[in-house]
């Protein structure tokens, strides 16, 4: 948790180093208040043709451009696109769970959630869009409904990405 006098350090060093330092600032400043639950930690090396590894190990791929970018896919080698798709997918039907047990229903355990994370380029820039398909097996299309619609106000991912990415939420 940063404190006040962290923030005003951080405030001091934005003043000299420009947007991404203001940007920084301003996250600190929203969330001084709010001990995290969990930090993760990893480190990218080398962008889209590089690799990203967490701090403790547990995960290192290599990066590589898809092949409909012009890149050299191999088994091994994942894009961001793909692990956002699979991050937010996880964290969507974990929040599914989180609001059946409120509304005393269970998600049953062959619930899936497909991700598809699509890259668009608009007038040069790039932006994203995200499909949630999402396959609630013996729930009635009205408790499906009201499951998706309330999981997108817990999950984390639905939150950050809440007016700044297009996001689809499709019941299979």
């Amino acid at each position: 948790m940063i404190g006040a006098s962290g923030i005003r350090a951080l405030g001091r060093l934005g003043s000299n180093n420009g947007a991404a330092s203001q940007s920084v600032l301003r996250f600190c400043r929203a969330y001084a208040s709010e001990a995290p639950l969990f930090t993760a930690d990893a480190t990218s090396t080398g962008g889209r043709d590089g690799e990203v590894r967490s701090a403790d190990g547990n995960f290192s791929h290599h990066l590589a451009l898809p092949k409909q970018l012009g890149g050299k896919t191999t088994p091994e080698s994942t894009n961001p696109e793909q692990m956002l798709a699979a991050g937010f997918s996880a964290c969507f039907l974990s929040a599914l769970g989180v609001t059946a047990k409120q509304d005393k229903l269970s998600v049953p355990n062959d619930t899936t959630v497909k991700g598809l994370v699509s890259l668009f380029q608009t007038d040069g820039t790039y932006k994203l869009g995200v499909e949630l398909q999402i396959k609630l097996p013996g729930l009635s299309d009205e408790e499906a409904d009201k499951l998706i619609t309330a999981a997108d106000k817990v999950c984390p991912y639905s939150n950050a990405m809440r007016g700044n990415v297009d996001i689809k939420y499709t019941q299979l």
